[in-house]
């Protein structure tokens, strides 16, 4: 039960782990006989071989997991099922925080022109990546009612995101807070020459570009957003064969 909105990949990652990792090793185990050290085996084990085909688990994973045992033994503390939180005395392990480069600059203007070239669809979606400093699902979300292109704004007021078996979701940033950035006179006609592109792709096919259509979409109506996944697999193979090593995050 939660006591605080959540994002449904957060439900969808959290249910995750309680199904194939929390419940199969604790879940016959009575709440009152669990404690840190129960914990600290758990996270040690997790550690060793709770991965994929029992290879071990990263840090961060069972952080998540420590994380979902703490919230959910919290609550159990509030309702008087237990007198305390025995995860509050446990010790997952430490995390070492990768060192995430940036491409360096020569190697950003390949990609955006090569992209630009081969896949304009992708060459925009990494163009207002660099320019707007935008998450991926945030791109995905852009709306052209979000895009003033006489000004030379677009308002980052969503964001996209997928939950298995389940349709795209349209949600609010993963901040909760919108923002209008302004983009450059090159930026603008290439946002201009993709919307034209989509109203003839459009018409083409019997229908209407509605004017809240998401600027990145495979329908012919523009009503349904792109799927994340998908650019970020177009991403990967264009960073691949020019040789460059960088995340689209």
């Amino acid at each position: 039960q939660s006591v605080r909105p959540i994002s449904p990949t957060t439900v969808a990652t959290y249910r995750g782990y309680i199904d194939r990792t929390i419940v199969p090793a604790l879940g016959k185990l009575q709440l009152g006989r669990l404690d840190a050290a129960t914990l600290d085996a758990f996270y040690a084990h997790l550690r060793k071989q709770g991965g994929k085909g029992g290879r071990p688990m990263a840090a961060s994973s069972v952080h998540q997991v420590h994380a979902i045992l703490s919230g959910a033994l919290n609550r159990a503390v509030v309702w008087g099922w237990i007198a305390s939180n025995p995860a509050r005395l446990a010790s997952p392990p430490s995390i070492e925080r990768a060192d995430m480069q940036p491409p360096a600059v020569e190697d950003a203007a390949r990609l955006l022109s090569v992209a630009l070239a081969e896949d304009p669809e992708l060459g925009l979606f990494l163009r207002l990546a660099v320019v707007l400093g935008a998450r991926r699902g945030e791109l995905c979300a852009v709306r052209w009612s979000d895009v003033d292109l006489d000004q030379g704004e677009v308002l980052i007021a969503g964001g996209i995101v997928r939950v298995p078996g389940e349709p795209l979701v349209d949600k609010a940033t993963k901040t909760h807070a919108k923002r209008r950035v302004a983009v450059g006179a090159d930026t603008v006609e290439l946002l201009r020459a993709h919307r034209l592109a989509q109203a003839k792709d459009a018409l083409a096919c019997g229908a209407a570009l509605a004017a809240d259509a998401y600027v990145f979409s495979h329908a012919p109506d523009g009503s349904v957003p792109i799927n994340p996944d998908g650019i970020t697999h177009r991403f990967r193979r264009l960073a691949r064969r020019l040789g460059v090593r960088c995340r689209l995050h």
